[in-house]
């Protein structure tokens, strides 16, 4: 257990999703607990309020429109946006 923790707080990390494309997510998503999902989602929603990275965004839709999970993808579409206008 004490390796599977070490690598998921090295894939769940701030800056390696950040980096990470919808395909990674993915698989990311599929590889964690039931109950660590959900935090992985908030870190996805967390990570789309605070960069930058327009790529980001857009592989962040792509990742939770292929897991259906679109009820506040608005909030992600709003600060791609809001980054135009910087």
């Amino acid at each position: 257990m004490a390796n599977r923790n070490k690598l998921k707080s090295i894939i769940t990390d701030y800056q390696f999703v950040r980096k990470s494309n919808e395909f990674y997510m993915i698989k990311i998503y599929n590889n964690l607990l039931k109950e660590e999902k959900n935090d992985f989602i908030d870190l996805i929603y967390k990570i789309s309020k605070e960069t930058t990275y327009n790529a980001y965004h857009y592989n962040a839709i792509n990742f939770l429109n292929k897991l259906n999970i679109t009820n506040n993808i608005d909030e992600i579409i709003s600060r791609m946006q809001e980054i135009k206008t910087l």
